[in-house]
C-alpha cells in the first residue's frame, strides 16, 4: 500500500494534468470556432503551371491602397509582347520577386531599364517584365525556352542570385524549385497509405489534427509530415559537396541559356543581384533587418557570404566562353552607399530598383548598339 504522501503527489499530478487537458480542449474548441477551416489558400504568385512548376495567377487584377497589380495571360506583370513593331528592340527580363516587384509597375527593374535606355537615345527599346516570384535559374531557363522564344526577343536578361540558394531554407535539394517537397508530399499522400509512412510523418499528421499546435508549430509540423530531415540527409545538406552542387547547377543553367541565346542570335546578359550582407554602410533599419534574419535563419548570412562570391567568380569565367553573353556581378552595388535601400535581406525599394536598373542599362547599352549595327 502506497504512503499517503505518495498518493497526494499522484493525485496532485493527475489534477494538474486534467486542468491542462481541459484548458487545451477549451482553447482548441475556441480556436476552431474563431478561425473556420480554410480548405484552399489563394496564392496569386505561385499557381501550378506546366514545365516551370508555378507562375503568377493568369489574368489576375487587384488594387489596394492605390497600387494596382495586373497579370497577363501567362501570369506575369504588364503586357505580353504583341507583334513586333518596326524597329522595336525587344528585351525580356527574367527573374524572381526582385524582378516582379515594383509599385507601380513602372518602378520595377525591367521598366526602369527601359527608361534609362531611352534616356540614352534607344527609343526603339521595349522591355518586358517576366519576373515570377520565387523562381530559380532552372525555372527561368525553362520559361525562356518554353514561352520566351515564341516572342522573338532581341535581348534576354537573367537577374538572379538569391533564389539559387533557397535549398538552405526550403527544399534542401540543389536546383529544385521553391518548396517542391510540399508538392511532392501532396502527391505522395494520394499514392501512399498510412502503413507506408515513417514514424515522424505519422507523428506530424497526428499533431496537425490540432489547430492550436498546427498554428504555433506550423513549420515544425510540416517538416515532420514531409520527413524533411530524411530529404536533407539524402541531399547531403550543409556539406561541401552540397554547396558545390548548388553553384554548379546555377552555372549550368546560365550556360544553357547562353547556348540557346547564341543559337537563336539573341544577346544574353546575366546579373548577380545585390544582397544586404554585401552592403557595408547599413542604416539603423537595415542593421536590424540583417540581424533579425541572422536570428530567424541561423547560419544563413554566413552561408551566403561563403557561397555567393564563389558563384559570381564561376559566372565570370563562364562569360569568357560565349561571344553573345555578358555577365556582371552587382552584389556590391550598394556596398559603400549609406542611404537606405533594403526592405528585407534581398528586396530593395524603388530608389534601389532605379540604381540597379541604371547599372544594367549602362552595361547592356554597348551590346545593344553593337547588335543594332550588325542587323
Amino acid at each position: 500500500m502506497l504512503p499517503n504522501s505518495i498518493k497526494k503527489k499522484i493525485l496532485y499530478f493527475l489534477f494538474i494534468l486534467s486542468v491542462l487537458l481541459v484548458g487545451f480542449i477549451i482553447l482548441e474548441v475556441s480556436y476552431r470556432i474563431i478561425t473556420p477551416e480554410k480548405i484552399f489558400t489563394k496564392d496569386i504568385h505561385r499557381v501550378p503551371e506546366p514545365y516551370i512548376m508555378f507562375s503568377g495567377a493568369p489574368n489576375y487584377s487587384d488594387c489596394k491602397n492605390n497600387v494596382c497589380v495586373h497579370h497577363n495571360e501567362l501570369g506575369m506583370r504588364g503586357e505580353l509582347p504583341s507583334e513586333k513593331k518596326e524597329n522595336e528592340y525587344r528585351i525580356l527580363v527574367f527573374g524572381g520577386s526582385t524582378v516582379y516587384n515594383g509599385e507601380p509597375l513602372s518602378n520595377s527593374i525591367p521598366l526602369q531599364i527601359e527608361h534609362h535606355l531611352k534616356e540614352k537615345g534607344l527609343k526603339e527599346a521595349k522591355v518586358y517584365n517576366w519576373g515570377v516570384v520565387s523562381v530559380n535559374s532552372a525555372q527561368q531557363l525553362i520559361l525562356f525556352l518554353t514561352y520566351g522564344l515564341d516572342y522573338n526577343p532581341d535581348f534576354v536578361i537573367f537577374y538572379q542570385g538569391n533564389n539559387e540558394f533557397q535549398p538552405y531554407l526550403y527544399d534542401p535539394r540543389p536546383n529544385y524549385p521553391f518548396n517542391y517537397l510540399v508538392y511532392q508530399g501532396a502527391i505522395e499522400s494520394f499514392q501512399n497509405n498510412v502503413l507506408t509512412l515513417s514514424a515522424p510523418q505519422l507523428f506530424g499528421l497526428l499533431l496537425r489534427k490540432s489547430k492550436v499546435i498546427d498554428e504555433i508549430f506550423k513549420e515544425n509540423v510540416k517538416e515532420l509530415i514531409l520527413d524533411k530531415q530524411k530529404i536533407k540527409e539524402g541531399a547531403n545538406y550543409g556539406s561541401e559537396k552540397w554547396k558545390e552542387e548548388i553553384i554548379r547547377n546555377y552555372i549550368n543553367n546560365i550556360e544553357k541559356a547562353s547556348i540557346i541565346s547564341e543559337g537563336k542570335d539573341i544577346e544574353f546578359a546575366a546579373f548577380h543581384q545585390p544582397i544586404i550582407y554585401f552592403k557595408n554602410n547599413l542604416t539603423e533599419k537595415e542593421e536590424k533587418l540583417s540581424k533579425s534574419v541572422g536570428l530567424l535563419l541561423a547560419g544563413f548570412p554566413e552561408f551566403i557570404k561563403e557561397v555567393y562570391p564563389e558563384a559570381g567568380r564561376n559566372l565570370e569565367q563562364l562569360s569568357l566562353k560565349y561571344s553573345s553573353f555578358s555577365y556582371k556581378d552587382i552584389k556590391d552595388i550598394f556596398a559603400n552607399d549609406s542611404n537606405e535601400y533594403f526592405r528585407d535581406f534581398v528586396h530593395v525599394n524603388s530608389e534601389g530598383n532605379d540604381i540597379i536598373a541604371k547599372k544594367i542599362a549602362d552595361e547592356i547599352y554597348p551590346m545593344i548598339k553593337k547588335d543594332l549595327k550588325s542587323k
